[in-house]
């Protein structure tokens, strides 16, 4: 629906004045009340919906993939176009199985890397 508001929240997390992961959240938004910065107490993507629709989400699909950084990613991030970097999306669903929130987080290749303990995922820096 052309209609539907929603909200668009793009991070960089940074270490030592070094940007390592560039996240992109989207949730829809059904609350009637101004969004300031300082009140985001909570930036995962369940907490982003959680606060600014009245549907919680109850399942979430997480997809993890390598990649190579698009020409924005790699500005942002300060690395090469094309350099290596890992790729998590997220999606969240409500109980009807209706999606609620989307997330996608590049992190960069060369400070990462994944390992698996007993089935968890892990992403080291």
């Amino acid at each position: 629906d052309p209609n539907t508001r929603f909200l668009f929240y793009r991070t960089v997390l940074s270490a030592d004045d070094e940007r390592l992961v560039y996240e992109c959240k989207y949730t829809f938004y059904t609350k009637k009340k101004p969004i300031l910065e300082s009140n985001i107490k909570d930036p995962s993507l369940t907490g982003l919906v959680k606060a600014n629709i009245d549907v919680l989400p109850v399942s979430s699909k997480k997809v993890l993939q390598v990649s190579v950084a698009t020409k924005e990613e790699a500005r942002i991030l300060g690395i090469p176009i094309n350099a290596p970097v890992f790729v998590a999306e997220e999606l969240l669903y409500d109980l009807e199985k209706k999606p609620v929130g989307w997330s996608k987080a590049i992190y960069r290749g060369d400070r990462y890397q994944l390992t698996i303990y007993d089935g968890w995922l892990r992403i080291d820096n």
